[in-house]
């Protein structure tokens, strides 16, 4: 969006030059992208032939009319000591994503009966207005996440290495001020014993979602010592804290994940990915929380030491969601997989177990 046309200015300094050059994919006006998480989980060390089942469907599918333009993988144990794999695919049109999962392999798999037995599965689908998304990398080649299926400009982008920057790089924020929606989406629900039982939450209008990567396949020497023994636990400790004080920081849902290959191989990468009630939360958390800052003061230290010639490789993608069309949906999960532990009364739905209720 044009600044001109523009009812809420941007947070951009007006005489910005950005110390660093970064660059921003351009999502498309005219559709919206489909970007799902699918998920599995199972007690650390155990049903490995649920989870192998889990990743062979999936490269089924894959290989089907409709199947995403780009799909990547990662791994994680949550708080429940549930080890947790994730296949992250992205379309780029939601249309395409809504023929995929009507056929009859995608069906098949997620409407058996067994669904509800054993292994616990799950699908986090957002569908985003291109205005509702945005992309921001370190490196102009280095492409991840939804800039595999987006355009990614040559000239760097103005909007970034402020306190705004997100905010200023989303379309929309020029008319919205992409406000919560919905004051009881925090709460703690009771809702133990959902074994056997097939659970969707109705997310409210404007959560924020936000997947910040980290390519460190190519540090060596004093830089990987300082990633691996400064940033990377700032890292896991600063989602550690959003996962246990979702009332106090807005978060909903708070994972670190390290990124592997289709068969589980791991890689070296890795990304959090964090649910927020709104934007607003994020950024607050973002520019003044010291779980933050420690993170953002690690990295620069990082950058003074070693002159600013870093082979680490960043990136990230924002999306604030629209209210409709959007669905996670957790089949025989426990009650603190994804936005479960915070699903509030007016959001959370438990239906019968033969199916689900929109």
């Amino acid at each position: 969006m044009s600044d001109d046309v523009r009812s809420i200015p941007k947070r951009m300094p007006s005489d910005w030059s950005p110390p660093v050059p970064a660059w921003s994919a351009q999502a498309p006006k005219e559709r919206a992208l489909c970007i799902a998480y699918y998920g599995i989980q199972v007690l650390e060390g155990t049903c490995a032939a649920s989870v192998s089942e889990f990743r062979s469907w999936f490269q089924v599918l894959l290989r089907l009319p409709d199947a995403p333009a780009n799909c990547e993988y990662a791994e994680f144990i949550d708080s429940q000591g549930y080890y947790t794999w994730l296949a992250i695919a992205y379309w780029q049109d939601a249309n395409s994503y809504d023929r995929w999962s009507a056929g009859a392999a995608h069906q098949n798999y997620w409407s058996a009966p067994q669904r509800l037995q054993g292994a616990g599965v799950f699908r986090e689908v957002l569908q985003v207005p291109g205005e509702r998304i945005e992309m921001l990398q370190s490196n102009f080649s280095q492409k991840a996440g939804a800039a595999r299926v987006c355009p990614v400009p040559h000239e760097p982008v103005r909007e970034h290495n402020y306190w705004g920057g997100m905010r200023d790089r989303l379309a929309i924020s020029g008319q919205d001020p992409l406000l919560a929606t919905d004051p009881q989406a925090l709460s703690n629900p009771s809702v133990e014993g959902l074994s056997g039982r097939h659970v969707r939450i109705r997310v409210p209008g404007n959560v924020a979602v936000i997947r910040s990567g980290q390519d460190f396949s190519d540090l060596q020497g004093d830089e990987w010592a300082l990633y691996s023994q400064r940033i990377e636990p700032a890292l896991r400790d600063g989602m550690d804290f959003l996962a246990r004080h979702g009332q106090e920081t807005g978060c909903l849902s708070s994972r670190l994940l390290r990124e592997t290959d289709a068969m589980g191989h791991r890689l070296s990468r890795s990304f959090g990915l964090a649910h927020f009630v709104s934007l607003q939360h994020l950024e607050d958390w973002a520019r003044s929380h010291p779980t933050h800052l420690r993170i953002y003061n690690e990295f620069l230290a990082m950058a003074q030491a070693l002159g600013g010639q870093l082979q680490l490789r960043l990136w990230h993608e924002v999306a604030v969601l629209p209210a409709h069309e959007q669905v996670f949906e957790y089949l025989n999960c426990h009650a603190g997989t994804g936005l479960m532990a915070h699903a509030g009364v007016s959001t959370f739905i438990s239906p019968h177990d033969s199916g689900v209720q929109a």
